[in-house]
């Protein structure tokens, strides 16, 4: 599954946010992303996936399985599927843990996946 196509990490600068439910879901995708790079440089036990992690996820729509890798936005390769956490894939698989039915808000369209395994570093 290539998430290519839909996602990429937010251009701050220059983007028309057009509704406050886009505004505040950005900021709480971006507070997730700071607290959780702070807990991994803490080597604070993460809950679900973290900064570094990889996560094998099925696409409901699509049947599709592929592996995602979190990382930070300087490290995005979307090409070896490594997606920033502050992208909204990225930001919705924060904490995920096997067996979790994640919603996933893309700027064209909106998707669900289901975690079939986190794989921590």
């Amino acid at each position: 599954m290539s998430f290519q196509n839909h996602l990429r990490p937010p251009s701050w600068p220059g983007e028309c946010v057009c509704s406050s439910r886009k505004l505040e879901s950005r900021l709480g995708a971006a507070l997730r992303a700071l607290d959780a790079i702070d807990r991994h440089r803490n080597g604070v036990a993460e809950a679900g996936a973290g900064v570094g992690d990889r996560i094998r996820v099925l696409e409901k729509d699509t049947e599709l399985i592929s592996t995602v890798q979190l990382v930070r936005p300087e490290d995005v390769d979307i090409h070896r599927q490594k997606f920033s956490i502050l992208s909204p894939l990225g930001a919705a698989l924060i904490g995920a843990k096997r067996g979790d039915v994640i919603q996933v808000d893309l700027p064209d369209r909106n998707i669900e996946i289901f975690v079939l395994e986190t794989l921590q570093k």
